[in-house]
């Protein structure tokens, strides 16, 4: 018959927990420290963030530049009152 976890002892679990509790603390962080896993993590969360935001400024310029665009041919199609009557 398989022993479930609720059927451990308590103090097992209490061992258990703080023996986690003393890996996380001593071991872990100088293992995060040696790899550089935090710097890690951070390039790679950081990544499509800065990909997103490029293409959101790549965007807005382009729209920049069809507004620009616009304003500069969009009297275009009107006489300028510089010609002459009747052009």
């Amino acid at each position: 018959m398989p022993v479930s976890f609720l059927a451990v002892d308590y103090r097992l679990k209490v061992a258990a927990y703080y023996g986690i509790l003393i890996f996380l603390g001593l071991f872990l962080r100088p293992l995060i420290e040696k790899f550089a896993l935090d710097e890690l993590y951070h390039a790679v969360t950081r990544a499509p963030f800065r990909r997103m935001m490029e293409r959101e400024a790549a965007r807005r310029e382009v729209e920049f530049r069809h507004k620009q665009h616009n304003k500069r041919y969009r009297y275009m199609r009107y006489l300028s009152k510089e010609l002459p009557p009747k052009w």
